[in-house]
């Protein structure tokens, strides 16, 4: 147990990784070198995720995927899958207030995402 806490030591004052770190690493802000995790999310781009969801910019609940969904304010991918499942036992929203009928949406919710969808 020693040798390895001395080992373990060496490549710390060396400020290299150790050797069991085979994967890319990425910079450490304190010069230290850490292993990218596999399945971290990226960031930015095109095609990266949900695009920003305004009253400008509305989002169709009709025609939205799941990670679409998720764009909404408070919105997470246990309600986007509600709202798509109540949106294809009843062949889509004819109004807003059918959102009601979700579990997790409510008339504070239901106000608050109502600037932010439209129904085609």
């Amino acid at each position: 147990m020693l040798f390895f806490l001395v080992g373990w030591g060496a490549e710390i004052a060396s400020r290299r990784p150790p050797d069991w770190i085979t994967e890319d690493p990425i910079d450490h802000p304190f010069g230290m070198r850490i292993p990218q995790a596999a399945d971290s999310v990226e960031t930015g781009g095109e095609g990266c995720g949900p695009g920003l969801v305004t009253s400008d910019q509305p989002l169709d609940i009709n025609r939205a995927t799941t990670k679409q969904l998720v764009a909404l304010p408070g919105v997470g991918p246990v309600l986007a899958g509600r709202i798509v499942a109540l949106r294809d036992s009843l062949h889509g929203f004819h109004r807003r207030e059918e959102l009601l009928a979700v579990k997790g949406v409510g008339k504070h919710t239901l106000q608050r995402l109502s600037p932010l969808i439209i129904l085609h």
